[in-house]
């Protein structure tokens, strides 16, 4: 049987959570149903495709570089006590900061493009609209998918929580 599990939120901030965590488990935008309540009457609520290329893929790059720099020190740091006497020899320490270099560039060369795909669907509610008002989030789903989406509305602290035949 279909249920129409919705939310009420008082805030954008949570909306948003609810709403990037039903994405993130793979609800299409087209299932998520956002109105805004106001005094003024209410309306529904677009979800909009907002591109994070650049923050995640720069978060990425950052992140890749660190831990490929690290590598690249512990493994190095292993080579140069092998080294013994000649440890201060320019072929070691060349070897070291070579290691350093190409490791942490070829990580944040990866980790830059595991965070091009990086997109997330916002929905267009301004928090000024909120305070005087509410938002519903509303999904339909059967059995256990309907029970989830009561998950992700507790986690994301709705005000309110109601589960209706659809």
């Amino acid at each position: 049987m279909m249920t129409k599990v919705t939310g009420v939120f008082r805030d954008t901030a949570r909306v948003a959570a609810a709403v990037n965590a039903l994405l993130g488990r793979h609800y299409n935008p087209e299932e998520i149903e956002v109105v805004l309540c106001t005094s003024a009457g209410s309306r529904r609520v677009r979800l909009t495709s907002k591109n994070q290329t650049f923050v995640f893929g720069g978060r990425g790059a950052v992140l890749g570089a660190i831990l490929g720099g690290l590598a690249a020190v512990f493994f190095s740091v292993g080579a140069l006590s092998l080294a013994g006497p000649d440890m201060f020899s320019p072929n070691p320490i060349v070897a070291f900061f070579q290691g350093v270099l190409s490791g942490s560039g070829f990580l944040g060369l990866c980790g830059f493009i595991a965070g091009l795909g990086a997109w997330r669907a916002v929905p267009e509610v301004k928090a000024a609209e909120v305070r005087d008002g509410t938002v519903s989030v509303a999904v339909r789903a059967r059995g256990e998918r309907a029970e989830h989406v009561t998950r992700i509305f507790e986690d994301a602290a709705a005000a309110e929580i109601t589960k209706v035949p659809a």
